[in-house]
Protein backbone atom coordinates (compact mmCIF):
# COMPACT_ATOMS: atom_id res chain seq x y z
CA UNK A 1 0.00 0.00 0.00
CA UNK A 2 3.40 2.41 0.42
CA UNK A 3 3.73 1.90 -3.25
CA UNK A 4 0.40 2.47 -3.94
CA UNK A 5 -0.09 6.23 -6.38
CA UNK A 6 -2.12 8.93 -4.59
CA UNK A 7 -6.02 8.78 -5.31
CA UNK A 8 -6.14 11.90 -7.65
CA UNK A 9 -7.41 15.33 -6.19
CA UNK A 10 -8.08 19.50 -6.32
CA UNK A 11 -4.58 20.52 -6.56
CA UNK A 12 -3.92 24.26 -6.80
CA UNK A 13 -0.91 25.21 -9.33
CA UNK A 14 -0.69 28.51 -7.66
CA UNK A 15 0.50 26.75 -3.98
CA UNK A 16 0.30 23.21 -4.07
CA UNK A 17 -2.52 23.09 -1.51
CA UNK A 18 -5.17 19.32 -2.22
CA UNK A 19 -8.32 19.42 -1.56
CA UNK A 20 -11.08 16.94 -1.74
CA UNK A 21 -13.77 18.82 -3.24
CA UNK A 22 -13.08 21.91 -6.10
CA UNK A 23 -14.11 25.25 -4.80
CA UNK A 24 -13.77 28.15 -7.30
CA UNK A 25 -10.89 29.95 -4.57
CA UNK A 26 -8.11 27.60 -2.80
CA UNK A 27 -8.66 28.53 0.57
CA UNK A 28 -4.69 29.03 1.29
CA UNK A 29 -3.74 31.04 -1.32
CA UNK A 30 -7.05 32.71 -2.06
CA UNK A 31 -5.76 32.58 -5.95
CA UNK A 32 -9.40 32.24 -8.12
CA UNK A 33 -9.66 29.66 -10.60
CA UNK A 34 -6.49 27.62 -9.93
CA UNK A 35 -7.62 23.81 -8.58
CA UNK A 36 -6.76 20.85 -11.30
CA UNK A 37 -8.26 17.40 -11.09
CA UNK A 38 -4.45 15.77 -10.61
CA UNK A 39 -2.74 13.24 -8.95
CA UNK A 40 -1.12 15.01 -5.98
CA UNK A 41 2.79 14.58 -5.61
CA UNK A 42 3.79 11.59 -2.69
CA UNK A 43 4.27 12.14 1.15
CA UNK A 44 8.30 10.91 1.75
CA UNK A 45 8.16 11.49 5.36
CA UNK A 46 6.52 12.81 8.38
CA UNK A 47 8.07 15.03 11.17
CA UNK A 48 7.55 16.34 14.26
CA UNK A 49 8.67 19.82 16.26
CA UNK A 50 8.51 19.90 19.47
CA UNK A 51 8.72 23.35 19.27
CA UNK A 52 5.63 23.64 17.22
CA UNK A 53 3.06 22.75 19.64
CA UNK A 54 2.69 19.24 18.28
CA UNK A 55 2.37 20.44 14.94
CA UNK A 56 3.34 18.31 11.72
CA UNK A 57 4.75 19.03 8.91
CA UNK A 58 4.48 17.46 5.59
CA UNK A 59 7.52 17.28 3.39
CA UNK A 60 8.02 16.36 -0.74
CA UNK A 61 10.98 15.14 -2.03
CA UNK A 62 12.53 17.58 -4.44
CA UNK A 63 11.58 15.56 -7.58
CA UNK A 64 8.10 16.39 -6.72
CA UNK A 65 8.47 20.06 -6.18
CA UNK A 66 10.74 21.10 -9.55
CA UNK A 67 9.01 23.64 -11.36
CA UNK A 68 6.34 23.72 -9.17
CA UNK A 69 5.19 27.47 -8.48
CA UNK A 70 5.35 28.22 -4.60
CA UNK A 71 3.40 31.79 -3.23
CA UNK A 72 5.60 33.00 -0.89
CA UNK A 73 5.66 32.46 2.47
CA UNK A 74 3.06 29.66 1.93
CA UNK A 75 5.43 26.37 1.36
CA UNK A 76 9.49 25.94 2.62
CA UNK A 77 12.10 24.02 1.21
CA UNK A 78 13.39 21.97 3.21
Amino acid sequence: ASLAAPDSAWVCNNCGNTVADWEPVCERCKKFDCLEWQTPPRVTRMEFHEDSGGVTETLQSPSDTIGVHKSSGDVHDA
